[in-house]
């Protein structure tokens, strides 16, 4: 079992190494020219044989858009180097690992985690002592505190391996008992990322040629989704992964607990559409990607759901009653569970409950 001493000498390492390999806060963008995006068909078929249905969205840049398993992973291929943003959980990570190598040619040198959520950063464990782990510093205590949710997402692996198609399930169960004999050494330190940023952009050079191996972390410095919300920016791929800042086609998740706010919220997706043009290829935090149109959907559907629970307070609805209804926006949408922790969580928020 590594000590706590040999776990924190690997971090002290990695945080050198990391800089090493070109990761920097940014003042400004000046010096990066923007190119015009590459080739490649947005949608391209799956890159592997896997349940994760990855797709090849520009030379090099693979998403995952698969809902039942957690947020969409993303995975950028550079010159000796290769980025993985977001980890879903613990029982998909061997195989998300394995699949990432086969498409880049290359382990994950540095992980991103959008926020701290477990669907984003279950998988964290797998990287934290071999690679440099990004996430904003809000969100460290925030996976520190989830320590027992990620166990439990490996004793309780065989029960997220039913979300896959029956002929993944044996391999993931299989990857499941491995983590099992290793579950004794994991600590919730394990989760916690190694490199932690707090600047408005972040560099990030993967190597070789500046397309899709040059990388900048944005961080809008406001509450949005979490208190601790990053996104991926590849300038010159054109390519975008939101996080949860944007849910594509579902109801989003408004987190009571996590540092929301539906005001700053809408504030970033302003700030996000600003980054894209009618060729950036977006990825969400969960739904299908596509084009800037999901982020000004999100921004409708946030401005909608504000001004549909003011006008039920201006006339005194309780919110017993408001928090059953439906609304023309949110109609036809996925993730329906969530349409009424939407309502609530607005309620409360403009009557400062």
């Amino acid at each position: 079992m590594m000590s706590t001493a040999d776990r924190i000498d690997r971090r002290a390492f990695l945080g050198r190494a990391s800089a090493a390999l070109g990761l920097a806060a940014l003042g400004s963008t000046r010096g990066l020219a923007r190119a015009s995006a590459p080739g490649g068909a947005l949608g391209a078929a799956g890159p592997v044989d896997s349940p994760f249905d990855w797709a090849e969205i520009r030379p090099g840049v693979f998403a995952t858009t698969n809902l039942a398993t957690g947020g969409n992973c993303l995975a950028v291929a550079g010159g000796g180097a290769c980025l993985l943003v977001d980890t879903k959980f613990p029982a998909f990570i061997p195989r998300i690992a394995r699949d990432v190598e086969i498409m880049t040619d290359h382990a994950p040198t540095h992980v991103l985690n959008t926020h701290h959520h477990a669907d984003h950063s279950g998988g964290n464990m797998l990287f934290t002592d071999t690679a440099a782990v990004i996430a904003h510093e809000n969100g460290l205590p925030r996976v520190r505190d989830q320590f027992q949710r990620n166990l439990s997402g490996i004793t309780g692996g065989r029960r997220l391996a039913a979300r896959l198609p029956e002929a993944d399930r044996r391999a993931t169960i299989e990857d499941v008992a491995r983590l099992l004999d290793r579950a004794g050494d994991y600590t919730a330190e394990s989760w916690v990322a190694n490199t932690p940023v707090s600047t408005a952009r972040t560099g990030l050079d993967l190597g070789g040629r500046r397309g899709a191996g040059w990388a900048e972390i944005r961080h809008f410095g406001r509450p949005s989704h979490t208190d601790n919300d990053l996104v991926l920016h590849l300038p010159h791929a054109n390519v975008l992964h939101t996080g949860d800042v944007v849910f594509n086609g579902l109801h989003p998740y408004f987190d009571a607990n996590g540092g929301c706010s539906s005001a700053g919220w809408l504030e970033t997706l302003t700030d996000l559409d600003d980054l894209c043009d009618d060729e950036t290829v977006v990825v969400p935090g969960h739904g299908p990607f596509g084009t800037r149109l999901m982020i000004r959907e999100q921004i409708a559907y946030i401005e909608r759901l504000r001004d549909a629970v003011k006008q039920g307070l201006d006339e005194g609805t309780p919110l017993e009653e408001l928090r059953t209804r439906t609304f023309p926006f949110m109609e036809g949408l996925g993730l329906e569970n969530l349409r009424e922790n939407a309502i609530v969580f607005v309620y409360n928020e403009l009557t400062g409950g």
